[in-house]
């Protein structure tokens, strides 16, 4: 199933890459595209929330479910990570003792 969500998520990014190129012809062939994507069996099940921005306009081209609540995947906790270290200072080092001590269960013996 993660596998599906990856292939899903570049399969989408590919088609938002497309859609930059021929700006006249994104709202019918995006559509199109997103639908086909979508309507494959393996996504029988699930909902998908896409809102796509022209990058010079800030103007949303393409937009699907858009104010729907959903709970994160493991995809954007993982974009949003790397922002977050991409934002921070180099210098600073995370270990995992610095995020959370770790105490054993094991008593001395």
């Amino acid at each position: 199933m993660r596998n599906a969500g990856i292939r899903i998520l570049s399969a989408l990014l590919l088609i938002a890459a497309c859609a930059a190129c021929a700006p006249a012809q994104i709202s019918d062939s995006l559509d199109a595209r997103i639908q086909k994507v979508m309507a494959r069996p393996e996504f029988t099940r699930s909902n998908f929330g896409i809102e796509f921005y022209d990058l010079e306009t800030s103007k949303v081209i393409y937009a699907l479910n858009a104010d729907k609540m959903f709970v994160p995947a493991s995809t954007t906790k993982l974009l949003t990570e790397g922002t977050v270290l991409a934002k921070l200072d180099p210098i600073i080092v995370f270990t995992p003792a610095s995020i959370a001590p770790v105490r054993s269960t094991r008593r001395a013996r």
